[in-house]
């Protein structure tokens, strides 16, 4: 019979079995190794939970912390690195306002935050619900708006005054996400100038205000939109 090839005897097999689990260690030590220097290179930094709106006063629940290299904070966004704040530094603004709208997933930066109100002095805040027949159609924050009064139907509307849109949003939304049916329609929440504030609110009161959009040269309130970008911008 022909010799061929065989198998290999158990004393033979046992040096590369022993072989093998010293490779085996001595690679899961080394991907355990890199894995804690990559941990150890993470910092735990603070991010919106939610959204927040401008002036809106900032809670201990409306920040989140993540792990995070300083590469992939660069790579987040445009905005420098120094400017992110960890989640130690970013407790120190609970209590504070924010500067701008700014949507839930954005990290902190420092300019986010004020210890004081950051609308303009001279204006006040002012909101309304509004059907769809009194609000143009793709109105959106930083709009510029002319706010009219209908009192008397068929007579001519009256200029309440102007203002700026902080906020807007469904009226009436139930727990589905739905609109309710009494109060379809848009919340909008209008930055106006304080001497305009009472004919504004009393049109919105007695549900005759209309809103028309402005472009900013015809504007008196563009400088506080253009404020507001800026800020948002941060």
């Amino acid at each position: 019979m022909g010799t061929g090839s065989r198998l290999p005897s158990n004393r033979e097999r046992r040096p590369l079995l022993a072989v093998l689990a010293v490779l085996l260690i001595v690679g899961g030590a080394a991907a355990a190794g890199l894995m804690a220097l990559r941990l150890a290179d993470r910092t735990e930094y603070a991010y919106l939970g939610v959204e927040l709106g401008r002036g809106q006063v900032i809670e201990q629940g409306d920040l989140r912390r993540v792990p995070m290299t300083l590469d992939e904070v660069e790579s987040a966004g445009p905005v420098a690195a120094p400017e992110v704040m960890t989640v130690e530094e970013a407790s120190g603004m609970i209590g504070m306002m924010s500067t701008g709208n700014y949507p839930a997933g954005t990290l902190a930066t420092r300019s986010m935050f004020a210890k004081s109100d950051p609308f303009p002095s001279g204006y006040e805040k002012v909101g309304m619900v509004l059907t769809p027949e009194q609000a143009p159609t793709g109105l959106a924050i930083n709009d510029q708006v002319q706010i009219w009064s209908a009192e008397d139907q068929g007579a001519a509307a009256s200029l309440a005054g102007t203002g700026v849109v902080i906020d807007v949003g469904s009226a009436g939304a139930n727990s589905q996400g739905g609109v309710t049916g009494a109060t379809q329609g848009l919340h909008v929440t209008l930055l106006v100038r304080a001497n305009d504030t009472s004919a504004v609110a009393g049109a919105s009161g007695s549900g005759t205000a209309i809103l028309t959009v402005t472009s900013p040269e015809d504007s008196e309130d563009a400088e506080v939109s253009s404020d507001r970008g800026n800020a948002g911008a941060r």
